[in-house]
């Protein structure tokens, strides 16, 4: 099983109530307006777009076929298992045969979180959580490329969800989102961090109910991303804390094109920078500013038992009276 989803086995039976708070959330989210599948967005979506899209959401390290790989890189042909006891097996899906499906089709995967041939509702995996707020076009964007993808044979197994996963998870309602068009800003930033990259599923912190501490997203993670041995949580990535360790606007984008912090150290494998790393100059600078949005006001709670994140050598973060006295 990947690190990054150890937790799932212990969370997951009441990851209901997780999706029953998103939908109280997004209920209200700019941008998002509740409608049927059949007045949703049924454009051809850009291959390049879409190509870029999937790379900057790192959808390689779930879908990769690394057993696979080439000089002509790593196939989206699937087959990674997530084996998580006695919620289920699951198997990352081959992207790389869906050369049949349309527009519709991936917008059922993305906004709902249903697979459009079987129905099955795609938890505990895949994270439509987060991409519910992609914009319609860049998941017709998405699609475009997919579609575009020479056909890999690559026999994924079916997978085999057990009672708990149909007690515990749920589809979104179809919706249709307006385009974010691309810019600098914190807004734009927002929307790559939140549903695009994803980065909240390891750098915020979640209760015992798998849900984000209200308030405290990016505030560091409690998800352990390593082993028991050596366990490793994702950093706060606010722009206090940020700053507070030494990060400039520069020096931040060397660390996502080459994987070193500012102070020397290596970002852990886990990170997957290398997909950052293809990030524009314009995405990243909005990342950035929108980073530097969240700030540190006060503690934020640890759960009990969860160490707090390491900084690697980074200069201690401030309390949050040092901070407002500077």
């Amino acid at each position: 099983m990947l690190p990054k989803y150890r937790f799932l086995f212990f969370n997951v039976v009441i990851g209901l109530a997780a999706c029953v708070l998103f939908l109280s959330f997004v209920g209200n989210k700019p941008g998002i307006v509740y409608a049927s599948p059949a007045n949703q967005s049924s454009a051809d979506g850009d291959v390049a777009r879409g190509k870029y899209l999937v790379t900057i959401a790192a959808c390689v390290d779930c879908h990769g076929n690394f057993k696979m790989a080439s000089e002509k890189g790593v196939p989206l042909s699937g087959g990674t298992e997530f084996n998580l006891g006695p919620v289920g097996t699951f198997y990352a899906a081959n992207l790389t045969t869906l050369q049949d499906w349309k527009t519709e089709d991936f917008l059922k995967v993305f906004h709902e979180g249903l697979d459009p041939k079987s129905k099955r509702v795609l938890a505990p995996i895949m994270p439509y959580i987060s991409y519910h707020g992609m914009s319609d076009s860049d998941v017709a964007s998405v699609g475009a490329y997919l579609r575009s993808l020479t056909p890999v044979k690559n026999d994924v197994p079916a997978a085999k969800p057990g009672a708990i996963a149909a007690i515990a998870f749920r589809a979104l309602p179809a919706v249709s989102v307006s385009d974010m068009k691309a810019a600098d800003t914190a807004d734009y930033g927002r929307y790559i961090v939140e549903n695009i990259s994803t980065c909240g599923d390891c750098h915020s912190p979640h209760d015992q109910q798998n849900a984000v501490l209200k308030g405290r997203d990016l505030s560091g993670g409690t998800l352990n991303l390593g082993s028991d041995q050596e366990p490793i949580y994702a950093s706060p990535i606010l722009g206090s804390v940020l700053t507070a360790e030494g990060y400039t606007k520069e020096n931040f984008f060397v660390t996502l094109r080459t994987g070193v912090r500012p102070w020397g150290a290596k970002l852990p494998v886990q990170m997957p920078w290398r997909a950052f790393a293809q990030m524009t100059d314009n995405d990243i600078t909005a990342v950035w500013n929108f980073l530097q949005t969240k700030k540190m006001d006060t503690p934020w709670p640890q759960p009990k038992g969860i160490p707090a994140a390491p900084t690697e050598g980074a200069p201690p973060v401030p309390t949050p009276a040092a901070t407002a006295a500077k």
